[in-house]
């Protein structure tokens, strides 16, 4: 049964591949009994050998089929054809998230909803007792409005029964996203889960998983022994609130990381909310230092034409009253003197002279000018004497 596509397999007929793997390969496939499409996943013939993986397949299947989640793809069916086990599973358009984080860089507020989704998912699981082990972008599936939906639980596990420990001592997994005690070959619990998931929400972030190696033994090698190399030094624009979030979640000691997968999904949205808050505020902050400065350069730009107008026409006024102040003091005769020791400016009021004063004031130059001679007596008037009253001159005569 190396070419399924145009044949039946059980109540299902196989339309195309979609997908393939070391595990599995996944066919778009017609079940005419619901007139739907699912997605049926065949397990490789290699494993089908094996009466151990055929018991735990079985017994995985029907753990699985009992989920119950919205963002855990539903497990419609299980069954056998020709040897071939296989498990029937809802069928989805868009694709897988792997396939999405190679478009373009991912958005914080897309990165938090997807990991929320798939976190939630894997904490449900682990309450009810089901580990996934194999936690990576390419088991998520995206439908068209981008939610998310974590497939392939119990794989692993059932996996496990054929083949405990590869020949390098190494337990299933994918090394990319195995965690440090699953690369050890040792017992897992729900604490794998939340590393897995922690790199896979580092590759989200960065473009590319923490740790990359020529072989897949030593990237495992590199989960085990090597420091995590941090997200800010890859992505500096990468907020540290979501930074701790992801050191957290990578511990190499499982106690170390988040105890729940549900804790971790709350701590990241936290992160986030905090991020964008925060981006939120410093562009407010610079806009409100900034508006005063605006509102001022505006406001400069409307008055600046209507000021220089009235500074020109005070300035004209201004200039008129000087003048006109300047011709008028200009016609008023003034003496300046000091007084007191202080400098006085005193006007000089000019008045028409009295007949008694003209005679007096002319007197003196009669005198300075007049010739005297031998003969002449001198005028009663040029030299001026006791002055007397009328009544006195009646008294004389």
């Amino acid at each position: 049964m190396n070419n399924l596509i145009g044949q039946h397999l059980g109540p299902y007929r196989i339309l195309e591949q979609i997908g393939t793997g070391g595990m599995a390969t996944v066919y778009k496939a017609y079940q005419p009994a619901m007139e739907r499409y699912v997605a049926v996943k065949v397990i490789a013939a290699h494993f089908a050998q094996d009466e151990t993986f055929l018991r735990r397949f079985r017994r995985e299947a029907r753990a699985v089929a009992q989920l119950e989640h919205a963002h855990i793809l539903p497990v419609h069916d299980y069954g056998e054809a020709e040897g071939r086990p296989y498990l029937v599973m809802r069928y989805l358009e868009a694709g897988t998230l792997k396939d999405r984080m190679a478009q373009r860089p991912l958005p914080f507020t897309e990165v938090n909803r997807i990991i929320g989704q798939v976190g939630s998912a894997l904490d449900y699981a682990h309450r009810i007792g089901i580990i996934h082990r194999d936690v990576k972008p390419s088991n998520v599936l995206l439908d068209a409005e981008g939610d998310a939906f974590l497939t392939d639980f119990g794989l692993a596990k059932m996996l496990e029964a054929s083949v405990q420990l590869t020949e390098t001592g190494v337990g299933i997994g994918t090394p990319a996203y195995m965690s440090p005690e699953q690369g050890r070959g040792e017992r897992v619990d729900h604490q794998a889960d939340i590393y897995s998931l922690g790199v896979m929400l580092y590759e989200m972030v960065t473009g590319r998983p923490p740790y990359e190696a020529e072989t897949p033994l030593a990237v495992v090698i590199k989960h085990i022994t090597e420091p995590l190399p941090l997200p800010r030094s890859i992505r500096p624009d990468l907020p540290e609130e979501v930074e701790r979030v992801i050191l957290k979640a990578l511990a190499k000691d499982p106690a170390d990381r988040f105890q729940t997968a549900g804790e971790m999904v709350r701590a990241l949205d936290a992160a986030v909310r905090a991020a964008e808050a925060a981006a939120r505020t410093e562009p407010a902050v610079a806009e409100v230092a900034a508006e005063p400065d605006e509102r001022a350069v505006a406001r400069l730009r409307r008055v600046l034409p209507v000021g220089w107008a009235r500074a020109a026409m005070w300035a004209g006024l201004g200039l008129v009253i000087l003048l006109a102040l300047f011709l008028i003091l200009s016609r008023v005769p003034i003496r300046v003197q000091i007084s007191g020791g202080q400098l006085e400016v005193v006007r000089v009021v000019e008045r028409t002279a009295t007949p008694t004063e003209a005679v007096a004031a002319t007197t003196p130059t009669s005198r300075s000018t007049a010739t005297p001679t031998a003969t002449a007596e001198p005028a009663a008037v040029s030299t001026p004497g006791p002055t007397i009253s009328a009544q006195e001159h009646a008294d004389r005569a």
